[in-house]
């Protein structure tokens, strides 16, 4: 008896759930089809830039006209205590940092970057109004960081210039560790 009634369920089962098989395939059906397109023309995701500053005024300034020259990239900005939980969440394709912020030095942020971060190798500018340009570049090396720029009137057109190279570098070795090793 325990027998016939579990094959009675089985068959109720199957049939009251064909509908929702049909409709399954279906969705697998699309999701092949998105996914051979993908294939097809494999996408990037806009490259992600964090500019941290504690200078709100620059900051803001920074931030519009980053947004303006970067078109399609996708630019980030806050203070040091904000930045912490972006940079180990956030995966980034640049991050430009000044040395000297509130709280937490740009060297720690930098630390941050390659230690714990989902981005270790993006590159790192140092952005700095250090006087120092030699105790600002050693700082950097310390830290890792990729290039160092003073902040002087008109900077922020070398720093989109500098974020533009860094990321046009940071991709090409992206594709080349993916043509080296196709299955990560």
């Amino acid at each position: 008896m325990l027998v016939f009634d579990e094959i009675t369920e089985v068959r109720e089962l199957s049939s009251l759930t064909k509908a929702a098989r049909q409709d399954h395939l279906d969705r697998i059906a699309r999701f092949k089809s998105r996914l051979k397109a993908c294939i097809q023309s494999p996408m990037k995701h806009e490259p992600t830039v964090l500019v941290v500053e504690d200078d709100a005024l620059l900051l803001s300034s920074v931030k519009r006209v980053l947004r303006k020259e970067l078109e399609g990239f996708t630019v980030l900005t806050g203070v040091a205590k904000d930045a912490q939980e972006v940079i180990k969440q956030t995966p980034l394709d640049c991050l430009v940092v000044d040395l000297k912020l509130n709280g937490i030095t740009g060297m720690d942020l930098c630390e941050l970057l390659r230690y714990r971060s989902r981005s270790p190798l993006a590159p790192i500018i140092i952005w700095t109004g250090h006087v120092d340009l030699a105790e600002a570049k050693q700082a950097a090396i310390r830290c890792g960081a990729n290039k160092v720029l003073l902040k002087e009137v008109d900077s922020v057109y070398s720093l989109v210039k500098l974020v533009r190279e860094c990321i046009q570098m940071y991709r090409k070795y992206e594709e080349h560790q993916d043509e080296k090793d196709p299955n990560p």
